[in-house]
């Protein structure tokens, strides 16, 4: 052989048509997470521009094209998981076959017999696995790009798409391509290369998971993983790290945790990591295949400096994930626990060991680092179970708050429900962020305190620090008489209404033409479902009632906590074009009005007529109560089955058509509708021996006359029980 058939190109050459199911599985991969879902939209678009040219359908062509044309640019983008998974196949595959020979002791003495250097050698192997697939990549690419473009469905694609996308996906092949061939030159076995490439891949986000599920069993204020563990996750696998990391949205939600994942620079920035670490396991990969022995060819491991790191973090790997699954298995046994992890750990040391040797006598070899990983790891475990890092009590220092908030589905200023915990729109004023660390200072200092009396509401409190970190802590034992003060002070506070109240912050459509929005009036007697008392559809008369509510809001915050509304108001805009995407939307929500908000109260009655009434026997047809003894009710059903329940129910139920007698039962009463839209201040009576109130209220408009059977509460101390007791007796 002539030294011309050791040039470079000639090997590349050699490598790459020695391996030509390489280079078709890349043609099919390719066309499958690029050229398939292109024509899949394309063929939907085609079926949905049919449907524009029938009358009732909502969406115009122009809607449809715009939409599709989103959807290529999606496929095309950085964004596109297609794309994403086919190129980690590949780069996994070729990374194993251009190295594979490592592990055939014949192929070694063959290859290393060539005059040619070992670094020369590396270098050919890793430029053909990469010319195997990313040049197919390219040419797939510019066919989809020239396919779109003739159907007219590139309307979205830009250069800075493109460009971000091309790199982005190289960049990272490259990346979990230079792990595989590293993973290949470690070991000397191509079994053990797929079993050491998936721990290289998925071992720490797992290990930080199961590392989660102790905290959330051991930490009583666990809400989120830490910032560290967060960043373990998404930078701890290149693979993980590929599939989080987008375009758009920078890097999306580690679904393992319930916080939103840490935030990447946009554009190019998003190439520094695959980038990096491309690099130094490159070269670690070349010192690696330079330094590696061929008499240690068909090893498990094939450089015994690093069978001890590997062996140890799987010890402790196995033993925390058999910890976890013995706990399950015995029901949250801390015995179970502890066997558990000792077995683990045992086990995997005793099968590392066997797998290093391919020889079952080596069971037990190296058995004094074994108790020392066991001890390690009930340390490990043991430390976290009592909060040594001091977990349940860790708050941020005040002045390295950037942003905070506070959510509950009880501590709320109305009674809608807002959803404070992915970090956006927090509280950023200083005076805020002073009360909400007070706040959680009460609620260290507090949570689990059995010697208080009262009841107790979960409430989670986020922050985001001035160095980008995001903490969280849930509060769920803090007895409601320790922390009511400081949280009326800050629901009711002007900065929290306006960030978080539904009435400050609902958006009324731009337009003076009549009807597209209304404001629907009922009074407290009209339950929910019911037509309205009253209807505006002039939109100034509306914003002129919307902004006197959110006056009277303010001003009157903390008695909307303490009181039930008196009349409800429900807005509704009609389907309106929004710019961003030319999508409709219908906004509806509803408002609350009490006997505190004099100002709106009088000018509802001045424009529409309407205005509170109370429950009387003059609008309450009758009463319904029903009340029995639950061992007797269970009795029964036991006795009859589940058709006798209607003949119990009935036997155990009075109905009041007395005008006295409902006035005396409606004399404090509130709706369901009323009272399930109440403060958290604003508490009603519990019910106890299965007790349950209701109203046939009739309600008018117009002409029309309607009775609708309603739910009846009260206010705590103001329940007519002996009333009813006196109903029931005389039956």
């Amino acid at each position: 052989m002539t030294s011309k058939n050791f040039s470079f190109k000639s090997l590349v050459r050699h490598n790459m048509t020695s391996r030509m199911w390489a280079i078709a599985l890349s043609v099919l991969g390719c066309m499958a997470g690029l050229l398939l879902p292109i024509f899949a939209i394309q063929q939907d678009y085609q079926v949905q521009l049919k449907f524009t040219t029938e009358p009732d359908y909502a969406r115009t062509a122009a809607d449809v094209l715009k939409n599709t044309q989103n959807n290529i640019a999606q496929v095309i983008s950085f964004d596109s998981p297609f794309i994403k998974l086919v190129l980690i196949v590949l780069a996994t595959l070729c990374g194993v076959a251009m190295f594979r020979y490592l592990h055939d002791r014949r192929q070694v003495d063959f290859y290393h017999a060539l005059p040619i250097s070992r670094g020369k050698l590396f270098a050919v192997n890793y430029i053909s696995g990469v010319l195997l697939v990313l040049p197919i990549y390219l040419i797939v690419l510019v066919i989809g790009l020239i396919f779109v473009s003739a159907m007219g469905l590139g309307g979205q694609i830009t250069g800075a798409l493109l460009a971000q996308s091309i790199l982005g996906n190289i960049a990272y092949f490259l990346l979990n391509y230079t792990v595989a061939v590293l993973c290949t030159v470690l070991t000397g076995n191509t079994i053990i290369t797929v079993l050491l490439g998936v721990w290289a891949q998925l071992g720490i986000p797992v290990l930080m998971v199961m590392v989660q599920c102790y905290q959330a069993m051991f930490y009583e204020t666990f809400s989120s993983a830490v910032p560290l563990m967060q960043t373990l996750v998404l930078y701890g696998s290149p693979m993980c790290n590929y599939l989080a990391t987008m375009q758009h949205s920078h890097t999306m939600s580690v679904p393992l945790f319930n916080s939103t994942a840490m935030d990447t620079a946009g554009g190019m920035a998003i190439l520094i990591y695959p980038v990096v670490l491309t690099i130094v396991l490159g070269v670690l990969s070349y010192f690696l295949f330079v330094r590696r022995k061929s008499e240690n060819t068909g090893m498990a491991v094939s450089f015994r400096r690093v069978k001890a790191p590997i062996k140890w973090f799987m010890c402790i790997f196995l033993g925390f994930a058999f910890s976890l699954i013995f706990t399950a298995i015995f029901t949250g046994s801390s015995g179970g626990m502890w066997f558990g992890l000792v077995f683990g750990v045992v086990l995997c040391h005793m099968v590392v060991e066997i797998i290093y040797d391919f020889d079952f006598k080596a069971l037990l070899h190296h058995w004094k680092q074994m108790i020392v990983l066991a001890i390690l790891a009930v340390v490990v475990v043991a430390g976290i179970k009592n909060d040594v890092f001091g977990y349940d009590n860790y708050i941020p220092d005040v002045d390295d708050i950037a942003s905070a908030s506070i959510e509950s589905p009880y501590y709320t200023i109305d009674w809608d429900y807002h959803d404070q915990s992915d970090y956006k729109n927090q509280l950023t004023d200083a005076e805020s962020i002073e009360k909400i660390h007070q706040l959680a200072e009460l609620s260290v200092a507090n949570n689990g305190d059995l010697e208080v009396e009262g009841s107790s509401h979960t409430y989670t409190i986020y922050y985001t620090l001035k160095n980008g970190n995001r903490v969280s802590r849930r509060y769920s034992e803090v007895p409601q008489k320790v922390i009511e003060n400081q949280m009326v002070d800050l629901v009711t506070s002007e900065q929290y209404l306006k960030q978080y109240s539904t009435l400050q912050t609902l958006q009324i459509t731009e337009t003076n033409e009549e009807g597209v929005t209304r404001l629907e009036v009922r009074n407290s007697a009209a339950p929910e479902g019911t037509l309205p008392q009253a209807t505006l559809i002039s939109r100034n008369e509306i914003q002129e009632v919307i902004d006197q509510l959110r006056a009277d809001q303010i001003a009157n915050a903390e008695a909307h906590l303490k009181e039930f509304p008196v009349m409800q108001l429900t807005i509704e805009n009609e389907w309106a074009e929004r710019p961003e995407d030319n999508r409709g939307a219908l906004y509806s929500a509803d408002l609350m009005v009490y006997a505190a908000d004099t100002d709106t109260l009088t000018l509802i009655k001045r424009l529409t007529g309407v205005e509170p009434v109370e429950l009387t026997h003059e609008n309450v047809n009758s009463v319904e109560i029903t009340q029995y003894d639950e061992q007797e009710y269970y009795d029964y059903m036991n006795q009859y089955g589940e058709y006798g329940q209607d003949r119990f129910i009935e036997a155990h139920t009075i109905t009041v058509t007395d005008p006295a007698t409902i006035d005396a039962l409606l004399e404090s009463a509130i709706t369901g509708t009323m009272s399930s839209r109440s403060g958290f201040l604003a508490q009603t009576a519990s019910y106890e021996n299965s007790l349950a109130i209701s109203a046939m209220i009739e309600n008018h408009q117009g002409n029309e006359t309607w009775a609708t059977k309603e739910s009846l509460f009260y206010p705590e101390g103001k329940m007519p029980t002996e009333l009813i007791n006196q109903l029931f007796n005389a039956q």
